[in-house]
């Protein structure tokens, strides 16, 4: 799950992703959490950096950030909080040079995007360009088979009040997988309905 700007081939082409989030996964038997920022495709081949939490736990409210090149300010910007716990990281890199670096280094630089468009998604995960199956919603709080993703705005507005359209998630034999509710709260916030693990 993440949010990110970018990725309109018709303003960059190959179109630039800045994006930050949370991936879960299972490892040895048991869910693990991980935060993360990425720009994807970028001049260092950086793929999903670290952005850790002292906290990311299963039912924690989530709040994630990103802007490219604001206003000309020549930085891109990744901002995770872990509401629930009052734990939050942030990494800021330059937009101009050769070399993407880490946050830890910041010596190099990464691509801006387009910020034509911005996104918040919810995708299935995959293990060396294989899909993985995937994993039954249990979103706290909502109806059964639900995630929610709560004030979705691009360039402060909500995201039910601009131009937009959505995407459903397919298995291989092409059935449907997971989908987008309808928009609501004021046109911050849809559910994501799981259907199946996309066999």
């Amino acid at each position: 799950m993440w949010a990110d700007v970018g990725g309109d081939e018709n303003v960059t082409n190959p179109a630039v992703v800045v994006q930050a989030g949370i991936s879960a996964s299972v490892q040895n038997g048991a869910q693990f959490n991980e935060s993360w920022w990425e720009v994807f495709p970028d001049s260092g081949a950086q793929h999903q950096q670290d952005l850790p939490l002292a906290r990311l736990a299963v039912g924690d409210d989530i709040y994630v950030a990103v802007t490219s090149n604001l206003n000309n300010d020549g930085y891109d910007y990744f901002f995770i909080e872990n509401i629930t716990v009052d734990s939050y990281n942030s990494c800021t890199l330059p937009t101009t040079g050769n070399v993407s670096d880490t946050c830890n280094s910041p010596g190099g630089a990464s691509l801006n995007s387009d910020s034509a468009s911005g996104e918040c998604i919810v995708e299935r995960p995959s293990h060396n360009n294989s899909p993985l199956h995937l994993a039954q919603y249990q979103g706290i709080g909502q109806p059964t088979d639900t995630l929610l993703v709560s004030y979705c705005t691009v360039n402060g507005s909500a995201i039910g009040t601009i131009n937009h359209h959505d995407d459903t998630m397919t298995g291989s034999g092409g059935n449907v997988i997971s989908k987008p509710g309808p928009i609501t709260g004021n046109g911050y916030e849809f559910t994501c309905v799981w259907l199946s693990p996309g066999y």
